[in-house]
């Protein structure tokens, strides 16, 4: 049995509109909550804009980072529909590849996979995962050890 994190919707309403003018959406894994997207209404203009601490997981069922402000370590959780092997490498905030973690293989559900963030300038850093019609992009946070 394949255990999907919790799925949790925060919104903040104006009195004048009729839509929210911030919405936060947020998983629960692992008794932490990850916040996966933010919608807000911009005061100039009519239409909701999305921002995110985590793009879009294209391909993924779920994805999520945790502990995320990382230390020495984090891991990366995907729940993927099928078996599959990826790519996972980590980009500083110019775009810069800092480490290369290889291919690994995910199994058909969820797959934890704990990176080594150690050595690593405390910033913020791009992870991307991709492989066959796969990708998830998420932003860790390094703190000082």
């Amino acid at each position: 049995v394949i255990q999907q994190p919790l799925q949790v919707q925060y919104k903040w309403l104006a009195s004048s509109m009729k839509i929210p003018v911030l919405e936060v959406d947020a998983s629960v894994i692992n008794s932490n909550e990850v916040v996966t997207g933010v919608t807000y209404q911009d005061s100039l203009r009519s239409n909701l804009f999305q921002v995110g601490v985590q793009d879009p997981a294209a391909g993924f069922a779920r994805a999520g980072i945790f502990p995320n402000p990382a230390v020495d370590h984090t891991d990366v959780q995907l729940f993927s529909a099928q078996e599959s092997e990826v790519d996972i490498t980590l980009y500083d905030n110019s775009g810069r590849m800092v480490r290369n973690y290889g291919t690994r293989s995910l199994g058909s559900g969820e797959t934890v996979i704990t990176l080594d963030l150690s050595g690593l300038a405390a910033g913020i850093y791009k992870l991307q995962v991709a492989g066959r019609g796969q990708l998830y992009c998420g932003k860790i946070a390094i703190c000082g050890g």
